[in-house]
């Protein structure tokens, strides 16, 4: 092994028939990147494992404030913490939760540097005479209720020898390649959903809570539209279509990012292009689900239309397939005020962009020809209305209007079939 003494300012090789590499993890990545260990990862064809599926864990918490209890902090007592493990990995139905993972909630007393560490509530001023007035009033009042959480690895998480940075030494730094992920989001919000409960009980004068929410990622949840129309909650049709096809899918990451990050600059509710209309209800509201399962006999109408003609896409969720078919669920075209945008692609279907990393032209088949006017405002209203959605109903009428002047999509050949 060889390796240079800072003291001495020297390179030194000391012989050896094992080497224990005792670093932190990401220390050890380096080494191996720097010695030529192991094959380096690259994600664009998955083969190598040094460096790969790098994962981290998903934090949160609730801070609570207490006018009457002193915690006295600057003790630091750290192992008097407790845990409720009850949410752990082996705990919990996947499938039931909508995500996979799982963590811990925890409470302790580990940290009292009074620079450092100021939880205030909400409402005092960040600095100036009203934050040290709040400083008086609240230090040592404050308690902590955390999360601490599972990360999933991910194909595009990964270690890597930046190409351009090096140390004093000449040595390429070390460069993470790393994004939060829907999962992530969602294991948060449940954990937030169980700690919150617990805070109420414990009646703090207030609380604040920091978790993870859904597009916490640094790419937006719309930004792979750019590339093949579709993401999670929406998916590129009719003008767009052509747009993506013929222009956007083209674009370098650096021009997708680039216009991902103006859109949100310019845009007049920034959060609403990452987030869906409305809250999602993973885990929370689960009966629609159960209704369609169960597929009872006496259902009513617009239940067994949906299980007729939408759950072999969308699922008995409202989800569809991950990344192929949008989410029914706080999808701003089904809980638009007017409902004629959501009634075209019932009537006369809807065709994504055929790309390069998407060639099929992925199609949602018409239904004006196989259901009346009532019928499909029937189905409509119930997925409107269906998995925590609170749109109004759409009468038949409104349907009538919709078809009579709205011709059937004509869809061309997918264009980059060829090879595949």
């Amino acid at each position: 092994m060889t390796y240079f003494d800072e003291a001495a300012q020297e390179e030194v090789f000391q012989p050896a028939d094992i080497v224990i590499m005792a670093a932190y993890s990401l220390h050890n990545t380096h080494l191996c990147l720097l010695s030529g260990i192991g094959q380096p990862y690259d994600p664009a064809s998955g083969d190598g494992v040094t460096g790969r599926n790098y994962a981290y864990q998903m934090t949160g918490g609730t801070t609570t404030f207490f006018e009457d209890v002193e915690f006295n902090p600057f003790i630091g007592s750290g192992s008097t913490g407790y845990v409720i493990d009850d949410y752990a990995i082996n705990q919990l139905d996947f499938a039931a939760e909508g995500f996979i993972g799982g963590g811990y909630i925890h409470a302790s007393q580990h940290n009292g540097q009074p620079i450092r560490n100021l939880p205030l509530p909400a409402g005092v001023p960040a600095w100036g005479a009203g934050w040290k007035q709040g400083v008086k009033e609240w230090y040592g009042h404050a308690m902590g209720v955390g999360l601490h959480g599972s990360n999933m690895a991910y194909r595009d998480c990964y270690l890597d020898l930046d190409p351009t940075y090096t140390d004093r030494h000449g040595r390429p730094l070390l460069r993470m390649t790393f994004d939060w992920k829907d999962n992530d989001a969602r294991l948060s919000q449940f954990m937030k959903s169980k700690i919150e409960p617990v805070v109420k009980a414990l009646r703090p004068t207030s609380f604040t809570s920091s978790y993870k929410d859904m597009g916490c990622g640094t790419r937006h949840r719309w930004w792979p539209s750019f590339y093949r129309g579709a993401m999670p909650m929406r998916a590129s049709r009719g003008g767009m279509a052509s747009v993506i096809e013929d222009s956007l899918q083209y674009m370098t990451d650096a021009d997708a990012t680039a216009m991902a990050v103006y859109l949100r600059h310019v845009a007049t509710d920034a959060d609403a292009l990452d987030t869906p209309t409305l809250a999602r209800t993973n885990s929370t509201d689960t009966e629609t689900a159960a209704m369609l399962l169960a597929a009872s006999p006496d259902m009513d109408l617009g239940a067994r239309l949906y299980l007729d003609n939408c759950n072999a896409c969308q699922f008995n969720t409202g989800t569809g397939a991950d990344g192929v078919f949008p989410e029914l669920v706080g999808n701003s075209n089904v809980l638009a005020e007017e409902p004629g945008g959501f009634l075209q692609v019932i009537l006369n279907g809807a065709a994504m962009p055929s790309t390069a990393t998407r060639p099929a032209r992925l199609r949602m088949p018409p239904f004006r020809d196989r259901l009346s006017d009532n019928e499909v405002a029937t189905l409509a209203t119930f997925v409107r209305q269906s998995w925590g959605n609170n749109a109004s109903p759409v009468a038949a009428n409104a349907v009538s209007e919709v078809r009579a002047v709205s011709p059937e999509l004509q869809v061309p050949e997918a264009r980059f079939l060829t090879g595949y």
